[in-house]
């Protein structure tokens, strides 16, 4: 399955204006150590022709659009899975940086400055009172 998920993980993510190609990376070993990410990659795997990753290209790009169009739900979270193990890679945080010339990191703890928590603002909801009826409540009854 690995040599699937890297011939899937290097079509939807060739590389290119400095951003290094998917198997350059360490994401597919990544992700195939993330046992949350395994049943989506799998059933993408088992959608595939058996001839994906001898494809080019080309092919590749046809058979994924084919397999979206059959399976949207299973491509869908396999394309989360690889974006998410590609884009948090530390090589291609540096490409981000490099390219749009910020750190490319969380907003917080170092990022924006935020006002003060204004309570008032809760003002409205917190006046209508409980909006929820208690099971156990009703169970008394």
């Amino acid at each position: 399955m690995k040599q699937v998920l890297e011939a899937v993980a290097d079509t939807m993510l060739p590389g290119g204006l400095g951003f290094p190609l998917a198997t350059k990376t360490e994401a597919v070993d990544w992700l195939l150590e993330q046992p949350r990410f395994l049943p989506s990659l799998e059933a993408l795997a088992g959608e595939l022709p058996a001839g994906f990753k001898d494809a080019g290209p080309p092919e590749r790009v046809e058979m994924l659009k084919t397999v979206e169009a059959r399976a949207p739900d299973i491509f869908d979270a396999a394309t989360v899975a690889i974006y998410s193990a590609y884009y948090t890679r530390p090589e291609v945080l540096a490409a981000i940086e490099t390219a749009r010339g910020y750190k490319a990191g969380p907003p917080q703890p170092g990022g924006y400055a935020l006002p003060a928590f204004d309570p008032s603002i809760l003002a409205v909801p917190g006046s209508r009172g409980r909006l929820w009826r208690d099971p156990e409540e009703e169970g008394a009854a």
